[in-house]
C-alpha cells in the first residue's frame, strides 16, 4: 500500500499502510528481531505522508518510530544504514518546519553515521553524502560557520 501511495498519492493507500504497520508494531514484542524493521517502515510511512500532506503529527510519529528502530539496530545490521538515514531525514524535515537547531544537529550526526557505515562501493553512498552536505549547508546558512560549508564542499 505504501508503494502505491508513493506512486499514485492516494491518501487511502497510506492510511491502509499505516494501519497495517501500526498493528504490526503493536503485535511485535520489544525484544523481537523484527521490531526494528517494522518501526522503521512505520517511520518512513509517516514521513511519506508528512511530505505529501504536511501534518506535523506525522513527522513527530516518524521521528519517534525511527528513533526506536535505530535504538534496536546495531551498526553491523544490514539495515542500519537505511534506518539511520530515515531517522536523519525525519529530523532534517522537522528542522525545516520548526527551525529547531537541535533537529538539524541530530540529522547531521545521523547522516555522518550513515556516511561512516556505508562502504565506498555502495551504490547509494553518493546520495548519503549528498544528504550530509545538504544538512551541513543548512547549518552554515543558519549559523554562518564556514567549517560546515567547507565540510559540505569536501564531501
Amino acid at each position: 500500500m505504501q508503494s502505491r501511495f508513493d506512486r499514485i498519492g492516494g491518501e487511502e493507500y497510506i492510511e491502509h499502510a499505516l494501519v497495517g504497520l501500526q498493528l504490526a508494531v503493536a503485535l511485535t514484542p520489544r525484544a523481537h528481531v523484527l521490531r526494528g524493521g517494522r518501526l522503521s517502515n512505520l517511520g518512513l510511512a509517516h514521513l511519506a505522508r508528512f511530505t505529501r500532506i504536511g501534518n506535523l503529527a506525522d513527522l513527530e510519529y516518524s521521528i519517534a518510530a525511527s528513533a526506536e528502530a535505530v535504538e534496536l539496530t546495531s551498526d553491523d545490521d544490514p539495515e542500519a544504514i537505511r534506518r539511520l538515514n530515515g531517522f536523519a531525514s525525519a529530523a532534517r524535515a522537522r528542522f525545516q518546519c520548526v527551525g529547531a537547531l537541535e533537529d538539524l544537529d541530530k540529522a547531521i550526526f545521523l547522516f555522518e553515521r550513515v556516511a561512516h557505515l556505508t562502504p565506498d562501493v555502495h551504490p547509494d553512498k553518493s546520495g548519503y553524502l549528498s544528504n550530509l552536505a545538504v544538512a551541513l549547508r543548512a547549518r552554515f546558512n543558519r549559523l554562518g560557520n564556514v567549517g560546515d560549508l567547507e565540510r559540505a564542499v569536501c564531501l
